[in-house]
């Protein structure tokens, strides 16, 4: 039987053309800016450079809290009509499920389980919010009046950023209680989130900047500029691992040409060998 060396070329090939479409971060950063010609805007944030890029208008004007759960559903709050929204990530347009009972929630997250937790610095609370109604419970006193967002890392500590005091804080999320981690350096840090690599990321507004905490100790770190002037949520899609998707696919199309090659390739020997 003859041996086509080209085969392994053309699988060779299709796994280097599979690997270079692969993106090097498949998660995308989404935030809100609050003020300015864009407020109630839906963003999504470079977190390498700092730079936001408009999405889409929410059709609400004070949207502060996001948060994401497992499924990919984006939520948000609207702190003027005391609504939970989702939000289409692909359009920005936010739709209302339902009013929260509370005034001034500024600060979403999802736990590990779906539990989607909040804090309203009015009546310094930790709350969770039914996601189907938009009804929030009270868990808790924080302690800490003047928190705006929230993050979750990977061990299931809540953190949140008081942007009085300008410190990083872990909250506890059976009493709702805060312990203080340390100053960020930055005097209005409103948005956090944990990226997929464990980095802790936050806005600051007062410079326009979007930031990396160390979540030992509350210092701040310049990223870059985010260019919307008062970006407040944070919330991480984290896609998975669309590369490995995409490498997984191209090399089932790969080997299916490949069959196809060597099956040509037997029927023209076939023909050849016949017609000597």
């Amino acid at each position: 039987m003859r041996t086509y060396k080209a085969l392994p070329g053309l699988v060779l090939a299709c796994i280097l053309a599979a690997s270079a479409a692969q993106p090097a971060n498949g998660s995308i950063m989404y935030g809100i800016n609050r003020i300015g010609s864009s407020a109630g805007e839906l963003v999504t944030v470079d977190t390498l450079t700092g730079s936001a890029t408009s999405v889409g208008p929410t059709g609400f004007q004070q949207i502060i809290g996001l948060a994401i759960n497992s499924q990919g559903t984006l939520y948000g709050v609207d702190v003027f009509t005391d609504q939970l929204v989702t939000i289409n990530r692909f359009t920005g347009a936010a739709t209302a499920i339902g009013a929260t009972g509370f005034t001034d929630i500024t600060g979403l997250a999802f736990d590990s389980n779906d539990v989607l937790f909040a804090v309203d610095p009015v009546v310094d609370r930790l709350l969770t919010v039914n996601t189907l109604t938009g009804a929030a419970s009270s868990v808790g006193f924080l302690g800490s009046p003047h928190l705006n967002g929230l993050a979750f890392d990977s061990n299931g500590t809540l953190y949140g950023a008081d942007v009085v005091s300008d410190m990083l804080v872990t909250i506890n999320t059976t009493t709702g209680a805060a312990s203080n981690v340390g100053l960020f350096g930055f005097s209005e840090v409103t948005g956090l989130e944990f990226g997929s690599d464990g980095t802790l990321f936050a806005t600051d507004t007062a410079t326009d900047q979007l930031l990396a905490i160390n979540k030992a100790s509350g210092a701040g770190t310049s990223i870059g500029a985010l260019g919307f002037g008062n970006v407040v949520s944070l919330a991480l899609h984290p896609v998975p691992e669309p590369g490995t998707a995409i490498i997984f696919g191209s090399l089932i199309v790969c080997g299916g040409l490949a069959r196809l090659r060597r099956r040509t390739m037997r029927v023209t020997a076939t023909t050849a060998v016949a017609s000597t």
